[in-house]
């Protein structure tokens, strides 16, 4: 976070497991704070992001295999971003919804 503050970058991603860390990052950069998201793997963790962290974004998944999570057999599927953004639109407005990749 110390060299995203430096270099003023536009966003930062919060592991799913860090993400009770961001209302300090939101602290660290101030009113000109980036974009930042964190990841869901699950509807109930998406909302409980969206609730409690208010991300500007929220990359769902892990959809496919894939070399990034090479320890990961099963993954939730690519029907997971649609059941996300499908609960979320049912709990919150569209202006508290963020974008769900």
């Amino acid at each position: 976070v110390d060299a995203a503050v430096v270099a003023s970058v536009h966003g930062v991603h919060v592991k799913e497991s860090h993400r009770y860390l961001i209302p300090e990052i939101r602290k660290r950069f101030g009113i000109c704070a980036p974009l930042i998201g964190t990841s869901a793997h699950s509807v109930a963790s998406a909302i409980e992001a969206v609730t409690t962290y208010r991300p500007d974004y929220l990359f769902v998944g892990t959809c496919y295999v894939s070399a990034s999570h090479p320890d990961k057999h099963i993954v939730e599927g690519p029907s997971l971003p649609g059941q996300v953004s499908h609960a979320l639109s049912e709990k919150f407005t569209q202006r508290e919804k963020p974008v769900v990749l």
